[in-house]
C-alpha cells in the first residue's frame, strides 16, 4: 500500500492513514493475543501514529499555532485531549 502525499489528496491522505491505524490495531490484537507482547506495543503505536496522521488533516490549520517546544507534558496532553474530543 502506497500512501498518498497530504499535499495532492487531502481525503485519500486521511483515507489512506485511517486504514493503516486499522490494519495496525488489528495485528497488535493478533500480537497481544498470541503472547508476542513486544511486536503487539509497536503495532499499537503504529496505529496511533496513523491515527493521529489521518486527525492532523483536519487540524492542520492550527498546528502552526501551539507552541509545543514551550509547553510541559501536562499542557500538551490536555491541548491533543481538546482536539480529540473536540472541546475547545
Amino acid at each position: 500500500m502506497e500512501v498518498t502525499k497530504p499535499w495532492i489528496d487531502d481525503n485519500k491522505y486521511k483515507k489512506d492513514r485511517l486504514l493503516e491505524a486499522k490494519y495496525e490495531a488489528e495485528l497488535a490484537k493478533k500480537f497481544l493475543e498470541d503472547g508476542l507482547y513486544r511486536n503487539d506495543t509497536g503495532k499499537a503505536f503504529q496505529a496511533w501514529k496513523a491515527l493521529l496522521a489521518s486527525l492532523s488533516v483536519d487540524y492542520i490549520q492550527e498546528i502552526p499555532s501551539l507552541d509545543f517546544a514551550k509547553m510541559d507534558l501536562e499542557k500538551l496532553l490536555k491541548e491533543i485531549e481538546k482536539y480529540l474530543v473536540g472541546n475547545p
